[in-house]
């Protein structure tokens, strides 16, 4: 187990066997995952609407029969009620739902439980693409040299690069990348220790051959990996569909 693993909850969920997403509409199933989320302390991202930014500190409460109850920080200004999203990270998997309509409480939020979750889980990790348009990019030196590199996916466990033949060393399964600069864009920046895990070829139509490197985190600070859980929030709100 690397030390990013042992970072996150364990037995949130039973591993999925279907890689894509898994909707989750059934009632007493949906109580049951919020409330195993919410005793392994999940990570929490709440979106107000049409909004990328989460509201941060704010976490999940025990449930209280059918209602699904928020802490905040700090008391928000009115809000509108509909149209929030929420994202949590636990277990290897991302939960995600399109909240009923919220009632403000001072510095608590209460709702109906959702009526149906959608959530991810690929390989032991979740894996999400990285967004165009945005420079995701990881750099590291190997033997005095350096290079650089496009990052093609990304997880709670590992990353996934791509560059050319000429820009990268010749990386063989087993390979140690010590002190990797991870950039996430939007000025989010982590150093990791990365070990390779495939070396591909493939064909792109606009850049031509490439290589994909497909890595696996050994080695990430506490503050690098909250900085990895909350893009991963960010871009599961962008790009997982909604229920």
């Amino acid at each position: 187990m690397s030390e990013v693993e042992s970072m996150l909850p364990a037995g949130v969920v039973q591993p999925a066997t279907d890689t894509g997403p898994q909707l989750v509409s059934d009632g007493a199933q949906i109580a049951a995952l919020l409330h195993a989320l919410q005793q392994d302390k999940a990570a929490l991202y709440l979106y107000p609407p049409g909004s990328e930014q989460a509201v941060d500190g704010a976490r999940l409460l025990p449930l209280a029969g059918a209602t699904l109850q928020l802490q905040l920080p700090a008391a928000l200004e009115p809000l509108p009620a509909s149209g929030w999203r929420l994202v949590l990270i636990g277990g290897g998997c991302i939960v995600q739902c399109e909240l009923p309509p919220l009632q403000q409480l001072g510095e608590q939020l209460q709702c109906a439980l959702p009526w149906q979750l959608t959530r991810w889980q690929r390989r032991a990790f979740l894996r999400l693409d990285a967004p165009l348009g945005r420079s995701f990019s990881a750099s590291f030196t190997l033997l005095g040299e350096p290079y650089q590199a496009n990052v093609y996916d990304l997880s709670l466990g590992g990353i996934g690069l791509y560059a050319s033949p000429r820009e990268l060393p010749q990386l063989h399964p087993g390979r140690l990348l010590p002190k990797v600069r991870i950039e996430l864009g939007h000025g989010r920046v982590l150093q990791a220790e990365l070990e390779v895990r495939l070396c591909r070829p493939f064909q792109s139509r606009l850049l031509g051959e490439q290589l994909h490197v497909g890595c696996r985190i050994r080695a990430l600070s506490e503050q690098g990996a909250a900085l990895l859980r909350g893009c991963l929030a960010e871009l599961a709100a962008l790009q997982l569909p909604p229920p």
